[in-house]
């Protein structure tokens, strides 16, 4: 079959070669060029009607609806898309805000799960920063955990002044973080920090074993009264300090102020002298997952909650994230359609102008061709055979493919038997090992 195609093409081409010479015979030469212009200009009408196709395709991605109907409207559609270009930001600034919330929310969350995991591990609420740098102490130097303890693990806020918690977590906060080391361990963990980058602040304090006892409270409101020490090796000396550094009133008016040298108002207000206030607001006063005294278990708990608001805060920040980039993808979509608008030519889009030119050139060839009945003969004869030409072209292209799928067809018979058959002898291989 495809040597049969074969043939029929041959013979086709040979038909449409003598019916082109027919034509030059005929005095046809100019008529063969000038057919040959009819042709492309014909095609020239197909692809200003695709184009116009993209175009208008473009200038709906666009968000443009009128077509140009002529060159001045189609020069001032580009010029005015050229305008707004110039004036697109190529990302909207609300994207980056976006961006930046999202990786905020997200290393907000991390930072809890982090905090969480700490607390969890050590069953203490001071920072995990704090607690790994102990741990390395401990771990490095052979000291036990329990010989090194910061004093917030030491001391509580009483039951009964919970609302306190928030003032007298500001007031502590400093000592509370501070490290505390025994004597007999104070050489080795000096020389230790000095030889290590720590990355952070670490304050830690030598306490002796032998502590004078505390001083008493300046007054029943006295926020050394509101708080409770662990007992153990490390109590005398923290009640000492306690005494001695943080005897402040508890006021519940800032004009309360005025009667005592250190006092602190449940709002977290500090006088720390007669004459010096702070109040130091960059964190609030009851965030939970933020106070250090005590277990864990109240810092634990304001974890989880601050973990489901950051898990929620992420959520919507992803959401909105998302719905920003739908909107930046479809802006940059429209800024390409735009720039493609404004690169097209109106001469390859006017298919008026190509329709005319082909009736033009059509005419032409008639009236070369009217008046001379050998040549239109001829003509028509190369017409005949180019459709001949094209039909057999078309029936060797199906020939071919349909030999190539037979061959490959024969090829995987061939390889399945050569399966079978080296199956079989492995079958037969295993019976005569058996026998």
């Amino acid at each position: 079959a495809l040597t049969e195609a074969d043939s029929r093409h041959r013979a086709s081409d040979e038909s449409l070669s003598i019916a082109q010479q027919r034509v030059d015979r005929s005095g046809g030469g100019s008529a063969a060029e000038l057919r040959r212009h009819v042709d492309a200009a014909r095609l020239g009408i197909a692809s200003s009607e695709q184009r116009v196709a993209q175009f208008t395709a473009q200038l709906k991605m666009a968000g443009i609806d009128d077509l140009p109907r002529s060159a001045r409207e189609f020069a001032e559609l580009t010029s005015s898309i050229t305008q707004e270009l110039e004036s697109l930001h190529t990302t909207p600034p609300s994207l980056h805000a976006a961006h930046a919330a999202h990786a905020e929310a997200k290393a907000e969350g991390e930072r809890i799960d982090r905090e969480l995991a700490a607390v969890r591990a050590s069953a203490t609420a001071v920072p995990a920063r704090l607690i790994n740098i102990r741990d390395r102490i401990a771990q490095e130097l052979s000291i036990p955990l329990r010989t090194l303890p910061f004093a917030a693990e030491l001391i509580q806020v009483r039951r009964e002044y919970a609302s306190w918690t928030g003032a007298i977590e500001r007031v502590l906060r400093p000592f509370a973080l501070t490290l505390l080391v025994r004597d007999e361990h104070l050489r080795e963990v000096r020389g230790w920090v000095d030889e290590h980058h720590l990355g952070q602040r670490l304050v830690y304090e030598a306490v002796s074993s032998s502590v004078e006892s505390p001083k008493a409270s300046s007054n029943d409101r006295s926020l050394v009264n509101r708080v409770e020490v662990r007992s153990g090796t490390f109590q005398a000396w923290v009640a000492r300090e306690l005494s001695t550094r943080y005897d402040y009133t508890c006021v519940e008016t800032t004009d309360e102020f005025d009667r005592y040298t250190r006092a602190v108002s449940i709002n977290g207000q500090i006088k720390t002298s007669k004459t010096r206030y702070v109040k130091d607001d960059s964190s609030a006063l009851n965030q939970r997952q933020n106070w250090v005294l005590g277990d864990s278990e109240t810092k634990l708990e304001a974890l989880l909650e601050a973990k489901k608001l950051a898990d929620r805060e992420l959520a919507q920040a992803a959401q909105k994230l998302d719905s920003l980039l739908t909107e930046a993808r479809a802006h940059d979509e429209r800024r390409g359609a735009m720039r493609a608008v404004v690169l097209q030519s109106w001469n390859d889009l006017d298919v008026g102008a190509a329709r005319l030119r082909a009736t033009e050139l059509a005419a032409q060839l008639d009236e070369l061709t009217r008046e001379n009945a050998d040549l239109q003969v001829a003509l028509r004869a190369v017409e005949t055979a180019r459709t001949q030409r094209d039909l057999t072209d078309a029936a060797r292209r199906e020939a071919r493919a349909a030999v190539d799928l037979a061959e490959r067809e024969l090829r995987d018979v061939r390889g399945a038997a050569s399966e079978l058959r080296a199956e079989l002898d492995h079958a037969h291989a295993e019976a005569e090992t058996a026998a």
